[in-house]
């Protein structure tokens, strides 16, 4: 259908009714400009509180806290494999980060219930016959701090936060729907292409692996200390 929008002034002109509700003008136009040309006159029928509203492409993050873990075995732990393991360098800037601990043993043992049991809170597309769990440890001191990454190839990924001084470093999510600007007057759409989280002693998130992410320097004297965990299902 093509609408040709003018205000020329036309003879000969049939009036339709259409099933829009909508008045529908086939108007010869003068004899010079030639042709015809279809024009609308809208006649207002609208309630806006017959307007729904759908949220499209969610991005879904899970918390809660944890009060009955012993963040003191952790540390302890985390510390003593400190000493002995380099660690491994990926995303962070300064600090250390564990190769993978073994979540069957303790003292992350309880960290797999955990996990899979949050897991029951989600929707799933199909079956799962299994899983894999990954997961490591994070000692961020002054000045320390975790580039932009994600974690592309799992299928849920989170952080647990076992030690975390004021001002230690707040974790910074960006926005994965951010291609343009939104609107500054509209109140739906966030302007801030970053959020940011104050963790807390406790602490447990969930989120989705595609979703950017990044830990802002340590400005305390004391060490943050987290657990960092991907989870992998297969059929």
């Amino acid at each position: 259908m093509l609408l040709i929008l003018t205000q020329t002034v036309t003879t000969d002109v049939l009036l339709l009714r259409t099933s829009c509700k909508r008045d529908a003008y086939i108007s010869q136009r003068p004899p010079l400009a030639g042709g015809l040309f279809l024009c609308y006159n809208t006649i207002m029928k609208f309630n806006r509180e017959q307007l729904e509203v759908d949220v499209l492409f969610p991005t879904l993050f899970w918390f809660t806290e944890i009060e009955d873990v012993d963040n003191h075995s952790l540390i302890e732990w985390i510390y003593n494999e400190q000493k002995n393991n380099k660690g491994r360098k990926y995303s962070n800037i300064g600090g250390w980060q564990s190769e993978y601990v073994n979540v069957a043993e303790p003292p992350f043992d309880q960290f797999q219930k955990i996990i899979l049991e949050s897991t029951k809170s989600l929707q799933f597309k199909k079956s799962t016959q299994g899983f894999n769990i990954t997961m490591w440890a994070n000692i961020n001191s002054k000045g320390n701090w975790n580039q932009i990454h994600n974690h592309n190839g799992a299928d849920l990924c989170g952080v647990y936060y076992v030690k975390v001084p004021p001002n230690s470093g707040n974790f910074a999510i960006k926005d994965p729907r951010i291609t343009g600007t939104p609107s500054e007057y509209i109140g739906y759409w966030d302007n801030h292409k970053w959020r940011y989280i104050v963790p807390k002693e406790g602490n447990f998130m969930m989120f989705p692996p595609y979703v950017e992410h990044m830990v802002m320097p340590n400005e305390s004297e004391e060490d943050r200390i987290s657990l960092s965990w991907n989870l992998q299902f297969f059929s």
